[in-house]
C-alpha cells in the first residue's frame, strides 16, 4: 500500500497487507529479503494507524495504533539514494500491475528520516489529525469534480455488472480436491469419463507392490483428502516394502558411485535398465529394512566398502574387459556437481553460514513487466546468501550462472540422474563468476588476516592444504610464491579452484 522504491522498481521496502499471512501487516521488500512475519494479530475492518519503523541496526519492527504490533526481527538495512527513488501509494512496487494494487482506502501517510521512539510512534497515533474526514475533502474540490466523480462511479457499477453477467453465463464445473471433510464415495470410472460411475472403491494401495492384506487402508467413504494422503504416506513407507527399499538403495548407490546398480533411478519396470548386481541389490535392500528403513547404516555400509574404498588408477585388464566401469573394478572418478562445488568454496573460504531451517536465500532480484516476473541473478551475492545450496529460491525461468555450467538441472522439470559434461564455459565462469571472486576474496582475506609475520611460502602451503588438502611440490611452490608476490592471494585462490583436483572426485 505504501512503498519506497528504486526508479526501476527492483528494490523496494513497503507497507503491505495480507501479503503472506491473512488479515496481517507486513514490511514488504523485494524478493522478501527483508520481509519476515510479524506474528501480530489478525486485522479487523476499521481504520488504523500502522508504522513500520526501520533501525539502523536492520531491526525491523511494526506499531500498530501505537503499540508494537507481534514482534520485530532483524534481516538488514536497505539505503535508497536522492533522486534514485520514488514512494508509491497504493501500490506493493512498480511497474503497476498484477496483484499489486491496495484495495482499501488510504488516509494519510508520512515518512521520517530517522527512526522514532517509542513513545513518539504512540504520540503520532494519538493524534487523530490523519483520521480525516473524506467528505469535506470532496466538498472541497468542487462541483465539476463531484460530478465527474458520479459519472466515474456510475461507470464502475457498469462494468461491474457485465462483468458479473460474464461470469456467470461461463460457469463450469471443476473437479478438484476437496480439503475440508469427507469427499465422499470413490468410483471407477468408465473410460475415464466422471458421468460413467462405476463401481464403489475404497482408499488402498496397489495389489503389485504389498500384501493383499494391507492394501485397503482401513479407511471410511467419508474420510478426507488430508487422511487418505496420510494412509497412502504411510502404506508406501512401511517397513516391509521390499520396493520401495529397493529403490531407495539405489538412489544412494548411485550418489555415492555416480551410477546406480539399476542405471534408471526413476524406473525399475520392464522399459527401465537390469541391475548390474542384483545379488548386492537385494541384500542392502533387506539390510536397510532389517534397520528399519534408517539410512545412515546403509551409507556406513556403502562408504566402509572395498569397492567404495579402492582407487581410481586404471588397469589394463580392467579396461579391456569393461572400458565403462560397470563392474566396478575401480573407484569411478566424477566431477562434483554444482551444489557441492559451490557449499566446498563457502566452507573452504570460511565464509559459510551454518544456520540450519528457516527460509531460503534469495540470490535474485526481481522485476515485473506487464504481470510477467523476471529474474535477475545479483552480481555479488549478500552475505545472508552464504548458506548451503539446498536453501537456495530456485526460480523456473533463471539460473545463476556457475550452477548452470555445472549441470546444475532446471527445476522446472525432474532430473534423476545428473549431466555431466566438459566446456569452456566451465572454467570461464569458475575464473570470472562474481561469486568465484568472492570466494577468492574470503580465503585470502582469511589467511591474510591470520598472517602476521607468516612468509609468502607459508601462506601458499597453507592455501594449497584448505583447497587441495595436500601440499604443494616443490615446482608448485615456486610458481606459487611468484604468482602471489605479483598478484596476490586472490589469483593463486582463483587457480586452485579450477583445478581437476579440486573438482574430481577420485
Amino acid at each position: 500500500m505504501i512503498s519506497l522504491q528504486t526508479l526501476d522498481g527492483v528494490v523496494f521496502d513497503a507497507v503491505v497487507y495480507a501479503e503472506r499471512e491473512p488479515r496481517q501487516w507486513m514490511a514488504g521488500s523485494n524478493g522478501f529479503s527483508r520481509s519476515s512475519s510479524f506474528g501480530g494479530l489478525q486485522e479487523e475492518s476499521g481504520v488504523v494507524h500502522i508504522a513500520i519503523r526501520y533501525r539502523q541496526d536492520g531491526t525491523i519492527e511494526a506499531f500498530r495504533n501505537g503499540e508494537l504490533y507481534g514482534k520485530g526481527y532483524r534481516t538488514g538495512f536497505q539505503t535508497y539514494r536522492a533522486g534514485e527513488s520514488q514512494f508509491l501509494f497504493g501500490l506493493r512496487h512498480g511497474p503497476a500491475g498484477g496483484n499489486r494494487m491496495f484495495r482499501g482506502v488510504l488516509h494519510r501517510a508520512v515518512c521520517f528520516q530517522t527512526a522514532l521512539s517509542d513513545e513518539q510512534l504512540r504520540e503520532l497515533a494519538r493524534h487523530r489529525e490523519w483520521e480525516w474526514d473524506l467528505r469535506e475533502a470532496w466538498q472541497k474540490l468542487g462541483p465539476e469534480v463531484l460530478t465527474k466523480r458520479d459519472a466515474y462511479r456510475a461507470k464502475i457499477v457498469q462494468l461491474d455488472r457485465e462483468i458479473g453477467q460474464v461470469r456467470e453465463g461461463s460457469k463450469r464445473k471443476v473437479y478438484t480436491v476437496v480439503s475440508g471433510g469427507g469427499i465422499g464415495p470413490t468410483h471407477v470410472l468408465g473410460r475415464g469419463d466422471i458421468d460413467k460411475p462405476g463401481v464403489a472403491v475404497r482408499a488402498g494401495g496397489i495389489v503389485g507392490l504389498g500384501e493383499e492384506a494391507d492394501r485397503d487402508f482401513g479407511l471410511g467413504e467419508q474420510a478426507s483428502d488430508g487422511e487418505r494422503r496420510l494412509a497412502l504416506a504411510k502404506w508406501i513407507a512401511e517397513v516391509n516394502r521390499p520396493l520401495l527399499s529397493r529403490v531407495i538403495v539405489n538412489r544412494l548407490w548411485h550418489y555415492h558411485f555416480g551410477n546406480g546398480i539399476v542405471e534408471t533411478p526413476n524406473d525399475f519396470g520392464f522399459n527401465g535398465g537390469r541391475p548390474s548386481h542384483p545379488e548386492l541389490l537385494d541384500y542392502l535392500a533387506h539390510e536397510l529394512m532389517r534397520d528399519g528403513m534408517k539410512l545412515k547404516g546403509l551409507h556406513r555400509r556403502i562408504v566402509m566398502s572395498s569397492v567404495y574404498r579402492q582407487s581410481s588408477e586404471p588397469r589394463e585388464d580392467g579396461l579391456a574387459k569393461d572400458g565403462s566401469n560397470r563392474w566396478l573394478w575401480r573407484y569411478p572418478m566424477r566431477r562434483l556437481d554444482g551444489e557441492t562445488v559451490r557449499d566446498s568454496m563457502l566452507a573452504i573460504s570460511g565464509l559459510l553460514r551454518e544456520d540450519r531451517g528457516g527460509s531460503g536465500y534469495v540470490d535474485v532480484d526481481y522485476k515485473d513487466v506487464n504481470g510477467t516476473t523476471y529474474y535477475h541473478p545479483k552480481v555479488e551475492e549478500p552475505a545472508d546468501c552464504f548458506r548451503r545450496t539446498v536453501y537456495r529460491f530456485s526460480p523456473r525461468c533463471e539460473r545463476v550462472s556457475l550452477l548452470d555450467a555445472l549441470d546444475c538441472p532446471d527445476p522446472s522439470a525432474t532430473a534423476p540422474k545428473r549431466a555431466m559434461t566438459t566446456t569452456p564455459l566451465q572454467a570461464l565462469s569458475l575464473f570470472n563468476s562474481g561469486f568465484m571472486f568472492q570466494m577468492s576474496e574470503g580465503l585470502a582475506g582469511d589467511l591474510e588476516a591470520r598472517r602476521g609475520e607468516t612468509k609468502v611460502e607459508d601462506l601458499v602451503d597453507t592455501m594449497f592444504q584448505r583447497v587441495l588438502l595436500r601440499g604443494p611440490s616443490e615446482e608448485e611452490r615456486v610458481r606459487a610464491v611468484r604468482l602471489v608476490r605479483d598478484h596476490g592471494l586472490r589469483a593463486l585462490a582463483r587457480v586452485l579452484w579450477n583445478t581437476s583436483e579440486f573438482l574430481v572426485m577420485e
